[in-house]
């Protein structure tokens, strides 16, 4: 889904995602306010959207490490090297979260 707003780091965003069983896909809308969320939720339920697992993640955690893991090697936790949304989702997101908070519009 594209976005349509500038990014205002005041506001909080949301990730949106959910697996659409009729088109076979999974669908990502990221960095929706509150307002666009609760339109997008109302929209597949009053559409009868045939969707599953839906989730909404706060991008302020997507934007966080991960949490330390433990190097056998070094014989200590040591901080993540990738983000929370490169966890979940891959690098593509990410590269998305970092233009539009540079203020890149996607259309």
């Amino acid at each position: 889904m594209p976005m349509q707003q500038n990014y205002d780091p005041s506001k909080n965003y949301y990730m949106l995602d959910y697996f659409d069983k009729d088109d076979i896909a999974w669908i990502r809308s990221p960095y929706n306010t509150l307002e666009e969320l609760s339109n997008k939720i109302e929209f597949l339920n009053t559409t009868g959207a045939n969707i599953r697992d839906l989730r909404v993640l706060p991008e302020t955690l997507l934007d966080q490490k991960r949490d330390a893991q433990y190097d056998i090697d070094k014989q200590k936790y040591v901080e993540d090297t990738i983000t929370n949304r490169q966890y979940h989702f891959d690098d593509r997101y990410e590269g998305i979260a970092n233009s539009f908070k540079k203020g890149r519009i996607f259309a």
